[in-house]
Formats: C-alpha cells, sequence, structure tokens
C-alpha cells in the first residue's frame, strides 16, 4: 500500500507543478484509514460593488467552489495582503492536514 500512496504522490507533485505556473493553488492530501483524500484549496479576491475586496479560502468538492471561510473585506492593499497571509496560513493548517510544499529544495 505505501509503493501505491507513493506513486499517487509522485502523482500530485506533477499535478501541482503544471497547475502551479498557472493557477495559485493549494494542494493538500489527508489519509484516513486506507483511503487518500485529495482538496484543491485556494484563496480567492472577490471584488464587491462597494470597489472593496473580500478575501476568501475556497474548496473544490464535486466540481464545485465550497467558501471555507471569509477573512475579511477592505480597500487598502497593505490590509488585503495581511489577510491573504492568513488565509494561506488557514489553508496550511486546516483539518491538521499535510501540505505538500515542492518549492523547498532538501
Amino acid at each position: 500500500m505505501s509503493y501505491f500512496i507513493a506513486n499517487i504522490i509522485k502523482f500530485i507533485e506533477f499535478i501541482h507543478f503544471i497547475i502551479k505556473k498557472y493557477i495559485k493553488k493549494v494542494i493538500s492530501f489527508a489519509r484516513f484509514d486506507d483511503y487518500l483524500y485529495i482538496y484543491v484549496m485556494f484563496v480567492r479576491r472577490k471584488v464587491n460593488k462597494s470597489g472593496s475586496v473580500s478575501i476568501q479560502v475556497l474548496d473544490k468538492r464535486n466540481g464545485r467552489n465550497v467558501l471555507l471561510r471569509s477573512f475579511g473585506a477592505s480597500k487598502k492593499e497593505s490590509i488585503i495582503c495581511e489577510m491573504e497571509r492568513l488565509a494561506y496560513d488557514f489553508i496550511n493548517t486546516y483539518g491538521g492536514q499535510l501540505v505538500l510544499d515542492f518549492d523547498k529544495k532538501s
């Protein structure tokens, strides 16, 4: 079973490399029993009618985007960047899942 999971992880690394070139998303996975669950979560900047920008964390489930958490709205770029940082920290710790970081060379 571990050989199978190792191959799945290699496949995820390849897919993550392709996605990262075009879309800024975070792929994470969780293993429960003998099942491997793959999550694609991303941070969305949504421009509101008032001109403010909302920061949201979404998850792709069954072909639909599911809102996991909203981090607020602001018109100031510095506050928006801070909310985005909090959103990425939320993704990294959501549900205790392991985030696959392909940027770091070990």
